[in-house]
């Protein structure tokens, strides 16, 4: 199809897949923290409500969150606090690194790095200390005052005997959780005094000390290190748990199964290529060409680009309007800095055409996200501000306040991996 026949093409998925509520559409995105986009799928969800929403990451960092929201029973995901810290314990997180968040980490790890004074009798108070625990060698794990070295398959044992020792030497007296750590750690003799020393030190600095896990670990690893968290007194000082509510989408494997049975007739594929990079078990290129209709927006005639549908050229984020949430809930402001080189898509605008938006210019959905926001502005003043400011103030999250851990959950999370 000819570009000019898209709109047309997108408006006619919406008006058909209306009639039926939806049965046979499928979209696949990737994960994002756009407030447009994540408008403008709730409209979809609402108009179309059996249609699938399915969304994709090939690394995916969102055991964080889901980790979070299992240890707690709240929807909620960590901010950890590491200005705050005076003792750090890593298990292969790299949040000197690779994790995301990694630049607000390094900062606030540095802070704590510099001697407020010159006493040196009072180092181990002024300054942080660090212990990492990982396989390979990685940037967080280079400025590691202790560091062990361990293989990954040893790490939720090791984690477990920390907490262990934790939990002990706080007094706890959850016998079932305790017992739980107990079976997981079970085997595991080396490092006995690097583990007692390392609990000793946390507990030492107790509302001081921060355990976390890398985005590499296994939810049961997340999990031990909320529980150490919350053992240390470390909910709303070392660690905070912002808003961070689940939408429900459906995951690459259950939209690939619906595909295999012939449950979609019309696919939408919203940015990323699954041909190169979902899981090599779905044989996505397969599954993929057994809906009837295809329509992807892409930035290139990839491993997923269709043989038989529709390609829409993906813009480049630099010539696009768009917005997005930063770490701590703050709304910003994505603008372009060129005009548009090849007439290309955002994300947001196929949506709206999908959903016959008579507001289908990226800059015109964002200002009505904005609007949404900020409240009435008549005058444009408030949108002038945001586009020079880049953000808009007083809107980060507030933490999640009387946050422990739902023990029930936990203890079932742990008991399916001790009875593995």
């Amino acid at each position: 199809a000819a570009r000019e026949e898209v709109p047309d093409v997108l408006a006619g998925i919406g008006e058909k897949f209306s009639k039926n509520a939806g049965v046979g559409l499928a979209f696949l995105a990737g994960k994002n923290t756009s407030p447009s986009e994540a408008r403008l799928v709730a409209e979809v969800r609402r108009k179309f409500p059996r249609a699938i929403w399915a969304e994709y990451e090939p690394i995916d960092a969102d055991v964080h969150r889901r980790a979070a929201t299992l240890a707690t029973g709240k929807a909620v995901a960590p901010r950890y606090e590491l200005a705050r810290a005076r003792r750090i314990v890593s298990l292969d997180c790299d949040f000197l690194g690779v994790e995301e968040d990694a630049h607000r980490y390094i900062r606030d790890f540095a802070k704590g790095r510099k001697l407020a004074g010159p006493d040196k009798s009072q180092k181990d108070k002024l300054m942080n200390r660090l212990y990492v625990v990982e396989a390979l060698m990685s940037q967080t794990g280079a400025n590691a005052d202790h560091r062990l070295r361990l293989v990954p398959s040893q790490m939720i044992k090791l984690a477990a005997r920390m907490a262990q020792a934790v939990l002990t030497q706080s007094g706890s007296t959850n016998q079932s959780l305790l017992g739980k750590l107990a079976e997981l750690g079970d085997g595991f003799d080396g490092h006995s005094s690097w583990i007692a020393e390392c609990a000793r030190d946390l507990i030492a600095n107790k509302g001081d000390s921060l355990v976390v896990a890398g985005e590499r670990q296994p939810l049961e690893v997340h999990l031990i290190a909320h529980v150490i968290n919350v053992a240390l007194d470390g909910v709303g000082k070392t660690v905070n748990f912002l808003p961070a509510a689940d939408l429900g989408a459906a995951n690459i494997g259950e939209l690939n199964d619906a595909l295999n049975v012939g449950g979609v007739d019309t696919l939408v594929l919203l940015g990323g290529n699954p041909g190169y990079d979902a899981p090599v078990d779905l044989n996505w290129t397969a599954s993929q060409a057994k809906a009837k209709t295809i329509v992807r927006l892409g930035g290139a005639e990839d491993e997923s680009f269709p043989a038989e549908g529709y390609q829409i050229p993906l813009a480049h984020y630099l010539e696009s309007w768009g917005d997005a949430r930063s770490s701590d809930g703050t709304y910003v402001s994505v603008q372009p800095l060129i005009a548009p080189l090849f007439d290309g898509m955002t994300t947001i605008e196929v949506l709206a055409r999908i959903l016959g938006s008579k507001t289908a210019k990226g800059h015109d959905i964002v200002r009505s996200t904005f609007a949404s926001v900020a409240g009435s502005d008549p005058l444009g003043s408030k949108w002038k501000k945001l586009l020079h400011e880049g953000y808009w103030a007083g809107t980060a999250a507030q933490p999640v306040h009387n946050v422990g851990i739902d023990h029930a959950a936990v203890n079932s999370a742990l008991g399916r991996v001790s009875d593995a």
